[in-house]
C-alpha cells in the first residue's frame, strides 16, 4: 500500500507543537529543517518530515531511520532489516505531504488557482492543450492543477527532468478518472506507472508509484 500523509501546515503545528515535532525527528531530518533559514520554509520542512516519520513508525519500520541517495540524489530510506523504503515529500503556503512506499514513489501537491496559460504553451502536450481549450472556469483551474501535479508526481518517482517529461506524457486521455481512481499511464523512461490524485482542502495531490497497490489518502 503508498500511504499519502497531508495535513495544514499551521494546524499541525497548533496541534503538536513545534519543539515536540522537533524532538520527534531523526538527527537527519532536523538538520534539514534547522538548515532552513526562511521562517515560511522552515515550518513546511518540519511539516512534511513530521508526516513523513510519524508514517514510517505507524508503518512498523523500525528505528533508527538511515538515509541515503541514489545516484542522481534522490533519498530513500534503508530499514533496520535491509529493504529500501521510498518516500517523497511536497509542500505548499498551507499544506505539506508525505508519500511512502517499498516502490518508487512521488508525489505532489499544488493549490487550486495558480494556473497559468504560459505555462500550458510552454511544458503542456498538444493533447492537454487541446483538453484544456474546451474548458472553461473551474473546470480548468481543476484540470491545469491536475496534469501539472502529475507530471510533477511522475517526474519525482523517476527521478527525471520535469521539462523532459512535460512532453513525453500526456495525461489529457486520463483527466476523468485519475481523480481518486488510480490510472495506469506509459511513460518514455521506463514504461507504466501508477497514478492517483486527490482534491482535497483547494489543492490538488497526485502520487505516483511503479506499484499499482493501493494508495490511502491519510489526513493528520
Amino acid at each position: 500500500m503508498i500511504i499519502i500523509s497531508y495535513g495544514n501546515n499551521e494546524n499541525i503545528i497548533q496541534q503538536q507543537g513545534q519543539e515536540a515535532m522537533l524532538a520527534m525527528l531523526s538527527q537527519c531530518r532536523k538538520d534539514r529543517v534547522l538548515a532552513s533559514a526562511a521562517p515560511g520554509v522552515k515550518e513546511q520542512a518540519l511539516v512534511s518530515s513530521w508526516l513523513l516519520e510519524s508514517s514510517l513508525r505507524k508503518q512498523g519500520i523500525q528505528e533508527p531511520f538511515v538515509y541515503e541517495k541514489s545516484q542522481r540524489g534522490k533519498p530513500y530510506l534503508v530499514s533496520q532489516g535491509g529493504e529500501e523504503v521510498h518516500f517523497s515529500l511536497s509542500h505548499t503556503n498551507e499544506m505539506s505531504v508525505a508519500a511512502v512506499s517499498n516502490h518508487l514513489v512521488g508525489v505532489d501537491a499544488e493549490r487550486l488557482g495558480r494556473g497559468r496559460q504560459t505555462v500550458v504553451e510552454r511544458f503542456f502536450a498538444s493533447g492537454e492543450r487541446k483538453y484544456l481549450s474546451l474548458c472553461t472556469g473551474d473546470e480548468w483551474d481543476v484540470s491545469f492543477t491536475l496534469f501539472w501535479t502529475v507530471k510533477e508526481a511522475i517526474a519525482k518517482c523517476l527521478d527525471v527532468n520535469l521539462a523532459k517529461l512535460c512532453q513525453e506524457v500526456d495525461v489529457s486521455g486520463c483527466a476523468k478518472d485519475i481523480l481518486h481512481e488510480a490510472v495506469k499511464m506509459y511513460t518514455p523512461e521506463i514504461g507504466d506507472v501508477y497514478v492517483c490524485s486527490f482534491q482535497v482542502d483547494g489543492h490538488i495531490i497526485s502520487c505516483a508509484s511503479q506499484s499499482e497497490d493501493d494508495f490511502s489518502l491519510k489526513r493528520c
